[in-house]
């Protein structure tokens, strides 16, 4: 891909991956709804000054503004502010689909296509579930998946087509991205909790203190994606993860020798270097594994697995933090940050050996393909916001 895609994709991976994390430290200083103003009025005017006006009425350009602000994100600070987990807030936003569905139905006129309704039913019983959080909600939620899988090997146009999982590239690729998502989620809350809670920092601050981890994929990443067209994505994926989880594993070392910032620096530099080699090949990887007429399905498979990592990253590391240590003072933020820090570093080493495995495609022609019937490839996405966020191929 050319240099200035490989630079907005790495962007837009970045900025989404650390999203939840800065929304959850900035609501430790603003009230949610004066975070949410503040948050368009910063995005809206460079926006009005670079971005040419859509073709269509001011009615429905303030009606989409209005209820991302106030409806989407507005709900989702105040959810946050009271006691929302990250990691779950990023899960639980994806309802935007089933709303941006029934918004469709109701004002435009759409008519989106069984399988579509189909799916946004799973998608939105599955969300109930965890929302609830009740273990007995467990089997229930194992049934629906198992109903779920069932439907896709026998619905003849599968929103998931199973048979992209065969594709060897592209099942270690989803692996590596689950397990990167982990990664970094866990690595992240923790890394923001250790500072606020066991250093005494303000958010301002911590965040301040994470710029040689998150700043270095601006710089780094758009030249991963250049040279992974030449060299192919294994040989930046795995020693990219590798990398990140020597940085986390020193990390883990500092925090227990009460190090100052500065001893920080080396290793927050280390862990950013590795994340930077993986962002843009993990997803190449698996976009380059499959047709071109699965891309679509493909990228939303890829996507939907990063952000269940990242709740799963979360989760383990919150229960590893527990079992370890408390919120009681310093030392016992840092008792518990440690092995949940390890934890993530651990998730960063298992994607690496599962990115082993994923294949070099020699051309696109050549490519592993799985034949999506063109009428599937050929439906209309009902979620083009979550289109734009998912990662896309070349």
């Amino acid at each position: 891909m050319p240099l200035r895609h490989n630079l907005l994709a790495a962007s837009v991976a970045l900025l989404w991956g650390v999203n939840f994390v800065a929304i959850d430290v900035g609501l430790d200083t603003f009230p949610p709804l004066l975070y949410v103003a503040l948050r368009f009025a910063l995005t809206a005017f460079p926006a009005v000054l670079l971005v040419r006006r859509p073709a269509v009425a001011w009615r429905w350009i303030v009606a989409v503004g209005f209820f991302l602000s106030v409806g989407q994100f507005g709900l989702l600070f105040v959810a946050i502010h009271i006691g929302m987990p990250a990691g779950l807030s990023s899960l639980v936003v994806q309802l935007q689909a089933v709303f941006t569905i029934a918004l469709a139905i109701a004002f435009l006129g759409e008519r989106p296509a069984r399988v579509q309704l189909c799916g946004a039913a799973v998608a939105f019983a599955g969300l109930a579930l965890i929302a609830a959080g009740r273990a007995q909600s467990v089997p229930l939620g194992a049934v629906l998946l198992g109903g779920f899988l069932i439907w896709e090997t026998r619905a003849p146009q599968p929103m998931i087509p199973l048979g992209l999982f065969r594709v060897r590239s592209f099942s270690a690729a989803v692996a590596a991205v689950f397990l990167l998502g982990a990664s970094i989620y866990a690595a992240a809350f923790l890394t923001s909790e250790f500072f606020q809670l066991g250093w005494g920092d303000s958010p301002l601050t911590a965040g301040l203190r994470f710029l040689p981890w998150t700043a270095t994929p601006l710089l780094i990443a758009p030249l991963a994606g250049a040279l992974s067209d030449r060299i192919g994505a294994r040989p930046l994926m795995v020693p990219g993860l590798l990398l990140q989880a020597a940085g986390f594993a020193w990390i883990v070392v500092l925090a227990g020798s009460g190090s100052r910032y500065t001893a920080y620096l080396a290793p927050f530099i280390i862990a950013g270097v590795g994340v930077s080699m993986a962002i843009p090949t993990i997803p190449a990887a698996a976009l380059n594994a499959v047709d071109p007429s699965a891309l679509g399905k493909a990228s939303a498979i890829l996507n939907t697995l990063r952000q269940f990592g990242a709740v799963f990253g979360i989760a383990i590391a919150t229960a590893i933090f527990n079992s370890s240590g408390s919120l009681a003072g310093p030392a016992a933020v840092t008792s518990g940050y440690r092995p949940a820090l390890a934890a993530a570093a651990g998730f960063s080493v298992i994607g690496a050996l599962a990115a082993m495995a994923v294949r070099r495609a020699r051309r696109p022609a050549d490519a592993q393909a799985v034949p999506v019937p063109p009428a599937a490839a050929s439906e209309p996405t009902s979620d083009p916001a979550g289109a734009l966020l998912a990662p896309q191929a070349k």
